[in-house]
């Protein structure tokens, strides 16, 4: 079974909890991969939050 993360975040009925690590929230930039592990994106930090946020899920940033 594949699981789609970005389409259970920005689905409508918003039952997943984004939970960050707080060094995670606070860095200067963040790297992931998308759907292709030969591939990485880098968000400003910033720009990081500014998505989380967008999507309207319930977010919480603790130390982990």
């Amino acid at each position: 079974m594949e699981i789609k993360i970005r389409k259970a975040l920005e689905g409508d009925e918003k039952k997943v909890t984004i939970i960050i690590d707080n060094e995670i929230w606070n860095a200067d930039f963040v790297s992931f991969h998308p759907n292709v592990n030969t591939e990485t994106l880098e968000l400003s930090g910033k720009d990081f939050q500014k998505y989380i946020l967008s999507l309207k899920n319930k977010c919480e940033v603790m130390e982990l």
